[in-house]
């Protein structure tokens, strides 16, 4: 694991925990590792076996709220923090991660209230003031100044510093002062970057690459595959695009189900690509027209989403698919693709003004590097549209929220489904919600952050040169 071979540290964890089934500590090492690589359902099979050892460490339990609310479950997810807190109801930290996983339940007054109980707790936890600012409601210009301070006298960890720069240009947003919202973006970001590593060469070598290796005729000679293969709605776009709400949308449908931002493809391709996979996008090139590859990636990606299990259509929502919409058609010949576009800048600016789990999206930590990366999105989408002809719905997020009704059918009728009002009622959908667009996603199709962007053009230049950045896209 101290080497990030994560694949080989949880087979050797899983075989560890299989020869000791009674020590509980080899079972939490091997649902630690096993969550690590995205295998969901056997970390929580280790992590049960470790409670019914007697396990009860708060990490452990912390651990399988994630995996619950991962796998759908934001009532286990819930329940497994409340455990902790009957013994620990001092804590700052777990009434802070309660208050998060309530937010991603959907449960934005619990959340509120938690965050609140951490901060009344110990002033200086800033993920939760962090979180807190996330929620609609009024500045907290006093626990401002406060945490302001606290950046001065270089009282916070690393870690803590990225989250309050993040916080405080939140709280500058809301109350308009546009110079402050970007000090902090920029001390936010410039913290980040250091963190994260992104080549955008590489990139752009890997685009062109992949634009190459799924010609057109390469996917021709792909054998066909035979029926009965599950019923999957792949949505994906830029990060910060709207594939989550595209994703409520779906999910409003009684004959739909969400598997949520799942990395579960690009596993399976990982997996069958073998250890020289070293990044994300070298997970794709692997030749489909060689006997037994597409059953490979189709049987790891089955075991990895249990919502599959239902019977119903399942979507699989990643952003970053943008760059595997080749190979996912060869793996289900019958699966639907979702571009989910967004205008350039107001994309990018969401981006910039986020700050994702660990190594996460490494590009939005600079406007060049975003500029980059999204100049890379363009030129591989158009290359899908052309090889894949039919095969992707292109839904433009400014046309969704200006006329929710008209593009939820075409939709609707593109992935083969009947019409149905929940589609639209997306604020009602209780399912639980892990990304960064939580929030927004309770709040119903609105055209609110539309071109809020443009009041920050000043702060924004790099991006304005973007094919489509001058001037509000329009729908096809």
């Amino acid at each position: 694991m101290q080497q990030r071979q994560y694949g080989a540290a949880a087979s050797i964890a899983a075989q560890l925990a299989d020869q000791a089934p009674d020590d509980p500590a080899a079972q939490v090492l091997a649902a630690r590792s096993l969550y690590d690589i995205g295998e969901l359902v056997p970390a929580r099979f280790y992590l049960e076996r470790s409670f019914a050892l007697g396990n009860e460490a708060p990490e452990s339990l912390h651990l399988k709220s994630r995996i619950c609310m991962e796998l759908g479950d934001p009532d286990g997810s819930l329940r497994a923090i409340e455990r902790i807190l009957e013994k620990q109801p001092g804590s700052s930290f777990y009434h802070c991660v309660y208050g998060q996983q309530r937010l991603k339940a959907g449960d934005l007054a619990g959340a509120r209230e938690s965050l609140e109980r951490a901060l009344h707790l110990n002033p200086r936890e800033i993920p939760a003031f962090a979180t807190l600012s996330r929620l609609p409601g009024s500045p907290m210009p006093d626990h401002c100044r406060f945490v302001e301070s606290l950046l001065q006298s270089a009282q916070l960890t690393p870690d803590d510093e990225i989250r309050a720069h993040y916080a405080l240009a939140l709280q500058y947003e809301r109350t308009g002062d546009d110079a402050r919202q970007f000090l902090h973006l920029g001390a936010m970001n410039a913290k980040k970057k250091r963190q994260v590593a992104f080549d955008a060469q590489r990139s752009r070598a890997d685009t062109v690459r992949m634009i190459e290796h799924y010609s057109a005729d390469h996917l021709r000679q792909a054998q066909p595959e035979p029926g009965g293969l599950p019923h999957l709605i792949f949505v994906y776009g830029f990060p910060r695009s709207g594939t989550t709400l595209v994703e409520q949308v779906l999910s409003g449908h009684p004959d739909v189900i969400a598997a949520g931002e799942t990395s579960a493809f690009m596993q399976a391709a990982m997996a069958v690509a073998g250890p020289a996979s070293s990044a994300d996008a070298s997970a794709a090139f692997v030749d489909i027209r060689q006997p037994g590859v597409r059953e490979q990636i189709r049987r790891g990606y089955l075991a990895r989403v249990p919502q599959l299990a239902s019977g119903k259509r399942v979507t699989d929502k990643s952003p970053e698919n943008f760059m595997l919409a080749g190979l996912i058609p060869a793996v289900f010949p019958s699966a639907k693709l979702v571009n989910v576009q967004r205008h350039p800048v107001a994309t990018c600016y969401s981006c910039y003004k986020q700050t994702f789990f660990g190594a996460a999206v490494p590009y939005s930590y600079s406007l060049e590097d975003l500029a980059s990366r999204y100049t890379d999105y363009q030129l591989i989408t158009r290359h899908w549209e052309t090889v894949l002809p039919g095969r992707v719905h292109t839904l433009q997020y400014e046309r969704l929220v200006e006329a929710p009704e008209e593009t939820v059918r075409a939709l609707l009728e593109f992935c083969d489904l009947p019409w149905s009002e929940g589609c639209l009622r997306t604020s009602e959908n209780r399912r639980a919600v892990s990304t960064a667009s939580s929030v927004q996603a309770r709040q119903g199709i609105n055209a609110d952050s539309v071109d809020r962007w443009r009041r920050y053009e000043q702060y924004l230049e790099p991006l304005l040169h973007l094919p489509g950045g001058g001037a509000r896209t329009t729908a096809s």
